[in-house]
């Protein structure tokens, strides 16, 4: 089991890898795409933290598709 720590800001530079600030997904639509997984048997806790450090908004919609959890979280 592990926990998961991915960063989001729309004004990030950097890879867009989500492993830290620099690198942050430019938004959480790109995390979601880019991060689905089984949770129930690969045992991880995700945790994404948002900003936006010059302003810039996040407008792009949010689906949360294609990620495995267990029936009673639906």
């Amino acid at each position: 089991m592990a926990e998961i720590i991915r960063y989001v800001d729309p004004d990030a530079s950097g890879g867009g890898t989500g492993v830290d600030w620099t690198n942050a997904y430019t938004s959480l639509s790109a995390w979601e795409a880019s991060e689905q997984t089984n949770l129930v048997s690969d045992g991880n806790w995700m945790h994404v933290y948002c900003r936006s450090s010059s302003g810039t908004a996040d407008t792009a919609q949010v689906e949360i598709d294609g990620w495995t959890t267990k029936g009673e979280f639906r």
